[in-house]
């Protein structure tokens, strides 16, 4: 998942937008610079979701979804907290 990330965000952002604002021309690099910055996104987008899936444990939290409904036979819907 991280390395998928990496390699859009140089698509997008290295390849596309960063020229396209005139940050900088892509022709003039040769491609051994352009796999060096594919390579380095994808080593950047593996490390933020390794960062992401250990923060995410103890960030985590149950959220309450309120009561849920439940009914016995013989009697009308009760709730209770889920």
């Amino acid at each position: 998942m991280g390395a998928v990330f990496g390699a859009t965000l140089f698509a997008v952002a290295g390849e596309i937008l960063v020229p396209l604002f005139g940050f900088s021309q892509p022709r003039k690099y040769s491609w051994t610079t352009h796999l060096y910055g594919l390579l380095s996104h994808i080593a950047y987008g593996v490390k933020v979701n390794g960062i992401r899936g250990t923060a995410r444990g103890p960030l985590s939290c149950r959220v309450n979804q309120g009561p849920t409904q439940t009914s016995t036979p013989g009697s009308g819907p009760t709730f209770r907290a889920s």
